[in-house]
């Protein structure tokens, strides 16, 4: 927030200067400004005799400038990565609704079972959509994990448990809050390259933790859910993944995941 390189530290350095001054002001200390001469009156006490003109108001006023300029690009900027967030979002939600349905009885059971043995507290529901979108969970009220059809007839019923369990898991975590504070900071920081960078590296480790409370909470054998990794890989070949959802990413599945699983 006081960061040199963030774009609140012109404020904070400017409400600083300002309550420099008036502490200087209330105590009767005569500010003395570069350039102005100093006459004695009377041998009594200093006084500033009158600064000859300069040009220092032409530079403040180009480094207000320069400022609002800055802050205009940083705006633009937030506007456009916030519209583009909106946009997709509002497209991918519209799919959802057109191509999503209710989830068949088997996998309804395995997943409240999962949710009994994983401890989620919080109802869950499960759809799933015929187009190429997914695995993921959304909601942040009403939290619901969306499952691909070809994830589904092309995965064994195992596989599909260890995919539901892990998405429950970020149920249980609230990552949904956090993937959505994120980015927020992303959007505000978006100039920034340590925020993406940031926000990189803390998918990841989120991805890894759930991982390893997968295999804890389920103990399943960790071959078994690195192949369950792998198959979720090349089926992402065909489908896609939301903005800010957490879900499985083909840039998150690298060979450091599977080493840990």
């Amino acid at each position: 927030w006081s960061s040199p390189t963030g774009v609140f530290s012109w404020f904070l350095a400017s409400g600083g200067a300002t309550r420099s001054d008036d502490v200087g002001s209330a105590v009767g200390a005569p500010t003395i400004t570069p350039g102005a001469a100093v006459v004695l009156d009377g041998g009594r006490r200093p006084t500033l005799a009158a600064k000859p003109a300069s040009d220092d108001g032409d530079l403040g006023l180009g480094k207000v400038q320069v400022e609002i300029a800055m802050l205009s690009v940083w705006l633009s900027g937030s506007l456009f990565c916030a519209a583009f967030v909106m946009g997709r979002q509002i497209a991918c939600s519209a799919l959802i609704r057109r191509s999503s349905a209710a989830a068949d009885e088997s996998h309804e059971s395995a997943l409240a079972e999962l949710s009994r043995r994983l401890g989620v507290k919080r109802t869950v529901r499960l759809l799933v959509t015929s187009r190429p979108i997914g695995p993921v969970v959304f909601g942040l009220l009403r939290p619901t994990i969306l499952l691909p059809e070809p994830l589904l007839s092309g995965s064994t019923g195992k596989q599909i448990e260890l995919v539901m369990a892990h998405e429950l898991v970020h149920v249980r975590r609230g990552d949904i809050l956090a993937g959505k504070l994120q980015l927020v900071a992303q959007l505000i920081w978006w100039f920034h390259p340590l925020v993406w960078w940031a926000n990189r590296e803390a998918n990841r480790e989120r991805e890894r933790c759930c991982d390893e409370e997968v295999v804890s909470g389920l103990g399943c054998k960790p071959a078994l859910y690195a192949r369950t990794l792998l198959a979720v890989l090349e089926l992402k070949r065909r489908l896609l993944s939301l903005i800010a959802l957490p879900g499985v990413r083909p840039l998150e599945v690298t060979s450091r995941r599977l080493e840990y699983t």
